[in-house]
């Protein structure tokens, strides 16, 4: 982690009455930055790896606009991502007229893939199914400015546990005694996991989220049950 990173992290652990304050501040500045980076700059892997990283994540009409800065920050990472798809509902994109800086990242090598609309599922349900098995499938989310080591963080944890999955945000199953405490009151920081796997942490996808082959359970791309339980 760099030091801007290391000062976000405890916003509502140790710091919280000036926690919020302080991200926000912190999250401007990274905004800043990366508004800076010329579409020029930004590239694809283009070095052959025994792995392939996939980059994945979907947005909405509101967001199109904000997303660039998200996608933006993945070309702008220390180890490059071998792609970068964009999910989009087809109902929601039907003869969209898209901003110059989706089209500008389209030449950088931006995928923009169609799908039904299932939401946030829409980032991993269809590519389960396309994993090849030199590839490591990596989740986002759309509003988030990610860490330039993110990915190489990611990898390198991954070559550790490489039967595992390999989150950088995530929150721990706390117990009460022989009772499961309301996620509300789970630990966000906490030395579970951090050492060895542990079953009881829930990853955050939209955080930076790796998945390695056969990862997903076998059900995990059934649309009959996203649209029943999600």
């Amino acid at each position: 982690m760099d030091f801007w990173e290391r000062i976000m992290i405890p916003e509502r652990v140790r710091i919280p009455i000036l926690g919020g304050w302080l991200y926000q501040l912190l999250s401007k500045r990274a905004r800043r930055h990366i508004k800076k980076i010329p579409f020029g700059k930004l590239s694809l892997n283009d070095v052959p790896r025994r792995m392939k990283l996939v980059c994945t994540l979907t947005t909405f009409p509101d967001r199109i606009d904000s997303v660039q800065y998200t996608i933006k920050s993945l070309f702008n990472q220390s180890m490059k991502p071998d792609r970068i798809v964009l999910w989009l509902a087809e109902s929601e994109f039907k003869d969209f007229e898209f901003p110059e800086s989706i089209k500008q990242l389209q030449k950088r090598g931006l995928e923009l893939r169609y799908c039904e609309n299932y939401f946030g599922h829409k980032r991993y349900y269809k590519m389960i199914d396309e994993q090849k098995e030199d590839e490591l499938i990596v989740m986002f989310d759309d509003d988030i400015i990610f860490p330039y080591y993110l990915l190489e963080r990611l990898y390198g944890k991954w070559l550790e546990f490489p039967d595992c999955v390999i989150c950088d945000r995530g929150q721990v199953l706390t117990f009460e005694g022989n009772d499961v405490l309301n996620p509300g009151r789970w630990s966000s920081i906490s030395n579970v996991g951090l050492d060895e796997p542990s079953y009881r942490i829930l990853a955050s996808p939209g955080g930076g989220c790796l998945f390695p082959p056969h990862a997903f359970y076998k059900d995990a791309n059934n649309t009959d049950i996203i649209n029943k339980y999600a």
